[in-house]
């Protein structure tokens, strides 16, 4: 991976945050319902923002599968640290693969 496309993925981090915090707002879960709404309300609270939580979690996820290239930028940096047995540039690799899929 050349400097050029690991300063692209390490940009996805932040951009990563900014989408997923723009989407949980969209979808109305900033500031959260309040935990003495009744059942009724709650439905009432999901049926009416339908449209703003599916753009909202859409966007949330769009900020979660950003965080791919940041991870894999952030293992290549760890693996030249690191050397030719690298065994925490995998685990990152690894448990940010999960955090995508998550």
């Amino acid at each position: 991976m050349n400097t050029k496309q690991q300063m692209w993925c390490l940009y996805t981090g932040p951009a990563a945050v900014v989408v997923f915090c723009i989407g949980f707002v969209l979808a109305g879960f900033f500031p959260p319902p309040s935990p003495s709404l009744s059942a009724l309300e709650i439905q009432t609270f999901y049926e009416d923002g339908n449209t703003g939580i599916r753009v909202g979690m859409v966007l949330m996820m769009l900020g979660g599968a950003m965080t791919g290239p940041w991870v894999a930028a952030i293992t290549t940096q760890m693996k030249l640290v690191e050397g030719k047995a690298s065994p925490l540039a995998y685990t990152n690799l690894i448990l940010g693969g999960a955090g995508v899929l998550l």
